[in-house]
Parts: C-alpha cells; sequence; structure tokens
C-alpha cells in the first residue's frame, strides 16, 4: 500500500510517497538458520486463515512490551492480534495475546501535549502475560547525528524475493546514511520536493542494495551491540527497479526523538516507575509557573507540611539568571489535592517564601563559604490555607538508622525537559551509605566532594533518576515521613565518559541527591512560625 507521510510546519506539507508494502527484498538480505536476535517479534493477524499469520514486525523492550509502529495497529483491535516470540520460525515459537496499545498521539494527547509533528508512527503494545528467558533489547542513547556513516542491522519477515512471506525471519547489513543524500535520492526517485526531519528519521542503505516493505514494518534498526535505533517505517521507491538500484532508500523513525517517551522512567512504558493512585501521597503538590505556555505548568513538587506551608527545593524558586523569583509578581503556585496536573485538585497562590540561606544570613546562623548549592531548601506560604489534605510530617530517623532502607519517591519529574507526566509518578529507592555515594562519584570526578551531613543519597535497580520536575519534592519512609527534599541526579547524562558525566553501563553508579530533612528541621519548624 501507498503512504504519505505529513508534517505539520505551517501547513501540512507532503514529504513522500514511500511504500509500507512487502518486507526485506534485495541481494544483499540473508536468512538466519539460527534465533540470533531473539527480541525481534512477529506480529500475526488472528483473523488470517493461513498457517503463517505474520504482517508487521516489533521488538520487546521489556518482558511485558513490544516497540513497533503505529501504522501497524491501524483500524484493528487488541483481540485481532497476537505476538510471537522465541523464535525465528513463524512456525514455532509462542504466542502472546495483546492487552492494549499506545501510539504516541494518544500518549501526547492524555498527557495534554502537543505534538511537534502531525505524523509520529510509533506504539507501544502491552503483551497479556510476561516473556520469560529473553533479554529485551535497549534503547541506543546515541544522538542520530552520531550515526552517520555507521553500520546497522535490519532484521524481519516479509515478502521476500520470491514474493512471499518467508518461514525464516530475514536479516540485512546497512549504512545509516546522512539525511541530506537520503532526501536528495528520494527527490530523485519521486521526481518531487519532499520534506524529512532529520530528527525524526533516519534513512539506511546497502551495497548490494537491501529494500524494507510492510511485513518488516515496525521492527528495530539495530547495531551490533543490539541496541534499537529505529524503527522500520518506510522504503523508496514504492516499487524497484533495477536502474533505482543506487537510489534505492530505507526510512526509519529515529529512536533519538523518542527515546525518553520511551524509557523506563516514563509512564509509556515503565517498570521501575509507577502511576500513582488518587490520594495515595494526599500532601504532594505540584508547583506550576504562569509563565509556563503548555497546558501542564508543572516546574517543581513540593509537600504540604501544614495547611499554609510548602516544604521544596530553593532551586524551584530561581529565575532565569539565577536570582529568586519575586513572590509578589505572583508567577508560581501550587496545584493540591490532586494526582493528576489536567483534573481535580485546588490551586493556591503563593503568598511568601523564605530560603534556607535567607534565613541563616538574618539569623545570624553559620554557612559554609565554598559550597552554597548544598542549602537547596525552602519553605513556601500559600495566600489561603489548604482544607481538608492532612501535611506531610518531618521524620526524626538519623543517617544511621535509615542508611540501607527502601525509601519512596513521588512527583511529577520530567523525563526530559518537555515531558512532564500528567499523572503523579512513584518509585521506590534505596537509601546509600556516605562513604558509597562518595565512591561513586569520584568515579566521575575524583575531586568531588559530597558533605554527607547535608545530603542522603539513593539508588535502586533498575536505577530511578530524578527527572527536572522531581525537584523540591519529597523523599519519605513507609510511614509517609519525609526524611529527605529531591535535589537532583548526579552526575547528568553525557554521551562520553571523562567529563564528569555518565555513560551507557554506569547507570548504577548515578546516585539520586536530596537534602537531609535531620539537618534542616530546625529551619522549617522556624519558617513555618516566620511566614
Amino acid at each position: 500500500m501507498c503512504y504519505a507521510v505529513y508534517v505539520l510546519l505551517l501547513q501540512c506539507v507532503l514529504i513522500y510517497e514511500l511504500s509500507h508494502a512487502e518486507p526485506s527484498v534485495g541481494v544483499n538480505v540473508q536468512q538466519l538458520k539460527e534465533n540470533k536476535y531473539p527480541f525481534v517479534v512477529s506480529i500475526g493477524d488472528n483473523r488470517d486463515p493461513d498457517q503463517i499469520k505474520h504482517f508487521c514486525t516489533g521488538a520487546l523492550i521489556s518482558n511485558r512490551h513490544v516497540l513497533t509502529s503505529e501504522h501497524c495497529v491501524e483500524d484493528l483491535e487488541y483481540k485481532d492480534i497476537h505476538v510471537l516470540v522465541g523464535s525465528f520460525d513463524l512456525l514455532e515459537g509462542r504466542k502472546i495475546g495483546v492487552k492494549s496499545w499506545l501510539t504516541y498521539d494518544d500518549w501526547a494527547d492524555k498527557n495534554g501535549y502537543t505534538s511537534e509533528f502531525a505524523n509520529n508512527d510509533i506504539a507501544v503494545l502491552t503483551l497479556s502475560t510476561e516473556v520469560e528467558g529473553i533479554n529485551p533489547a535497549v534503547l541506543s542513547n546515541l544522538k542520530n547525528f552520531k550515526l552517520k556513516n555507521t553500520e546497522a542491522i535490519v532484521a524481519g519477515w516479509g515478502v521476500s524475493n520470491s514474493g512471499d512471506i518467508p518461514r525464516f525471519m530475514q536479516t540485512a547489513r546497512v549504512r545509516v546514511v546522512p539525511s541530506t543524500e537520503c532526501i536528495e535520492r528520494i527527490q530523485k526517485v519521486q521526481g518531487k520536493r519532499i520534506i524529512l526531519p532529520s530528527k525524526l528519521y533516519l534513512c539506511t542503505a546497502a551495497t548490494p542494495y537491501a529494500l524494507i516493505q510492510g511485513g518488516d514494518s515496525g521492527g528495530p534498526l539495530f547495531n551490533d551491540k543490539l541496541e534499537i535505533i529505529g524503527v522500520n517505517d518506510s522504503s523508496s521507491p514504492k516499487r524497484y527497479r533495477p536502474e533505482q538500484q543506487s537510489d534505492v532508500m530505507n526510512v526509519h523513525v529515529s529512536v533519538d526523538y523518542y527515546r525518553n517517551d520511551l524509557s523506563l522512567a516514563d509512564p509509556l512504558v515503565g517498570t521501575n516507575i509507577n502511576q500513582a493512585n488518587a490520594g495515595q501521597f494526599p500532601f504532594v503538590v505540584s508547583i506550576g509557573n504562569n509563565s509556563e505556555t503548555d497546558q501542564i505548568k508543572h516546574i517543581c513538587t513540593g509537600a504540604l507540611i501544614s495547611d499554609r506551608h510548602v516544604l521544596t527545593a530553593e532551586h524551584c524558586l530561581e529565575d532565569d539568571v539565577g536570582g529568586l523569583l519575586d513572590y509578589n509578581d505572583h508567577d508560581l503556585f501550587v496545584l493540591a489535592g490532586t494526582q493528576d496536573l489536567l483534573k481535580g485538585g485546588r490551586r493556591v497562590e503563593i503568598d511568601s517564601w523564605i530560603t534556607y540561606k535567607e534565613w541563616a544570613l538574618k539569623y545570624g546562623k553559620e554557612l559554609l563559604r565554598y559550597i552554597s548549592e548544598e542549602y537547596d531548601v525552602a519553605v513556601l506560604k500559600l495566600s489561603s490555607p489548604v482544607r481538608g489534605i492532612k501535611p506531610g510530617t518531618l521524620s526524626a530517623l538519623t543517617e544511621e538508622q535509615i542508611v540501607g532502607t527502601e525509601t519512596i519517591l513521588a512527583g511529577w519529574g520530567a523525563i526530559n525537559t518537555n515531558r512532564v507526566p500528567r499523572i503523579m509518578q512513584t518509585s521506590r529507592v534505596t537509601v546509600v551509605s556516605s562513604k558509597k555515594c562518595q565512591n561513586n562519584f569520584h568515579v566521575f570526578n575524583p575531586k568531588a566532594k559530597l558533605f554527607d551531613h547535608v545530603f542522603m543519597c539513593t539508588g535502586s535497580t533498575p536505577p530511578t533518576f530524578l527527572g527536572d520536575g522531581d525537584s523540591g519534592g519529597p523523599l519519605m519512609n513507609d510511614k509517609l515521613e519525609i526524611v529527605a527534599v529531591n535535589m537532583a541526579t548526579w552526575p547528568g547524562r553525557t554521551e562520553t565518559a571523562g567529563d564528569h558525566g555518565y555513560s551507557v553501563g554506569q547507570e548504577d553508579l548515578v546516585m539520586n541527591l536530596h537534602t537531609r530533612i535531620e539537618f534542616f528541621e530546625s529551619f522549617i519548624e522556624a519558617a513555618k512560625k516566620i511566614l
């Protein structure tokens, strides 16, 4: 079938007419003789009377989730399809039903976002049961520009050179083609101008040629580390002719563009992070900024510690140049009494605030002169009391009593600066000793110093990282007592090691930093009386 991709610029502009038709075609395509890529799965049509029911390909990205293309599930119901796992042979393997699926556009709409592009051909299927004994694929962390001219692999089932769907998985090695070269080749074949956003798509080609088509749709494009870099989308030309061999081009949806929305820290997939239930953490509040143009205006998390006071982080109150906002300008507000940023709750204006540093300087408390960022705590006073919600209480536990115990995170942490979840997220993390935290810091920066009387560190397996919107939120024990205030994850993400950031494979060394209630308790109690 023909497929027209549209992108929303000033208007919808026709990009190209490509084929979502039959799978890998070409002399460069090989048939597998063993299950070399067990995470690659077949998506079959239960209504198909043929023995082989395959129509699309996908990839396991968790033991219960399959990454594929949106067009593979268009106009279908959950009961219509199944996933065949654990075999490169379409006549073997295990059939698993599909419980549900979520397309990117549905996810964006559900969470109150406006999609940047009109076409987002990507979806995640949730299976009816977990898949055991197969390691899911991981998503590559490489940016698109770093993939140019690198080798990659496509694998799937579909119409082969003989015109039939092959029983055994087909695979081919391809080269990632620069965006400009891709556009030139497709325009030459199509004879018309196309728009192919480089951050949304990847292109590949091979010599001899390999042409992906329909049955490969939704399948993974991955590197030799078996990291997924793209999802098979379409190909050009629609119908291959020998004289066009040098212009054959495969188009894939970029994982780089969608990575954060498919990551384990996102409600779209999630294994270690869950959506909070209504009323589960009633005293946890959202801090919003009126200047945000999005429907969701959340920037930080906080905790009610009385009916008129909210505990949060100082950096949540900073302007773009690092100074404090003026609360008289009423830039910020608090949303209390809901876990859903678009439904329910009560919006309350902020009357005033005081930070630990302001309090210490005004009342003569000593500050460490050589570092100030660690005193990242503030108390807000609301313009009116919040009734009907029991405030959070502060924990009196010492570090010795809490190290090694499980604690709870709750908030609306963004997985990048543009993706704040609509529903509150929660996860369990373990308090790590100051010594271990310091040792982990030294892996990335030998000169880093952790002030253990102020900081508390947490970690988890699989890792849970604090996002931007988690800042200021509470770290709680099982009694829901507040033991610390969320500050940041350290070190931050970088593409290469050696610059005080972490790379792939170092996630278990990353620590979440929190400011300890034990150190700031006197300030917090004083602030409630002062404000």
